[in-house]
């Protein structure tokens, strides 16, 4: 009887057990369906992601005519007009010699963070496209600084090659980028490319007055940053400033921007 006893004991400690087993083993398998879905959506957003990197790296127009220096209109390389047709967000065209940088340029009027997340087509996408903010910027370029906004980080797109500008080499051997739009070239001489903090340029200065603007324009021309690279440019109250903006790299990257300034030294008109 005791030994007959005893085996009922254990049935029931056994019992017991599996109850209290059941509900691990179910916690362990929810946990492993979430992981795996978790995984596989991860993964379905790198591989979206790539794609994005690929077809963006895969469709670079040819590099545009540069301007002939001449008093003598050339025809414009860029179509504008076939542009606007696609998005009317459109309105100018950036490309940097020695660089993957070779894309239009957007405003949307109605939202400054649109083209963070979405791309020229105005689709959603990671990469973003390159844009300015209607709030500080017209867009014809004569405002006395201009920012131009892109991501880094997605392969050879977008601003990412902004960062060959942290060789001295690179930055000695590439002088000017330039900016089309419609009927003009604008070409930049680049005086100073370096790393910032995340200050928002635009809130730090009174463009509106010359004392604001010189204040501004010894900042760009002696960066108070490790590793900036700088070209001697003599500038007036006149001057016309583009500034490349993108993230820091690395450490830094979130806390940080990395820019290239470039001032106006030419005026094309084109047909």
């Amino acid at each position: 009887m005791a030994r007959e006893g005893s085996t009922v004991g254990g049935k029931q400690d056994h019992a017991q057990k599996s109850r209290k087993v059941a509900p691990i083993v179910i916690a362990l398998i929810v946990i492993l369906v979430v992981c795996l879905a978790a995984g596989i959506a991860g993964g379905m957003y790198l591989v979206n992601t790539y794609a994005q990197i690929r077809d963006v790296e895969n469709s670079q127009a040819m590099e545009p005519t540069l301007p002939e220096n001449t008093s003598n209109e050339q025809a414009n390389p860029i179509d504008f007009k076939a542009l606007s047709q696609e998005n009317s967000d459109i309105y100018a065209w950036i490309y940097v010699p020695g660089t993957s940088i070779n894309y239009p340029v957007l405003q949307n009027s109605q939202d400054d963070s649109y083209y963070l997340s979405h791309n020229a087509k105005k689709e959603e996408s990671e990469l973003g496209a390159v844009f300015s903010e209607h709030q500080f910027n017209n867009l014809d370029f004569q405002d006395r600084v201009t920012i131009l906004y892109g991501h880094n980080g997605y392969g050879n797109t977008m601003f990412t090659n902004l960062h060959e500008f942290e060789r001295s080499d690179f930055f000695d051997a590439h002088e000017n980028f330039y900016v089309y739009v419609d009927g003009h070239i604008y070409t930049y001489e680049i005086i100073s490319a370096y790393m910032s903090d995340d200050s928002h340029i635009m809130g730090m200065y009174n463009f509106q007055t010359n004392a604001g603007f010189a204040q501004f324009v010894q900042a760009i021309k002696n960066p108070k940053a490790i590793g900036a690279n700088t070209r001697e440019f003599e500038m007036s109250y006149d001057s016309k400033v583009v500034v490349l903006s993108t993230c820091n790299t690395g450490a830094l990257e979130a806390t940080g921007r990395y820019v290239v300034c470039g001032v106006m030294v030419n005026d094309q008109p084109t047909k």
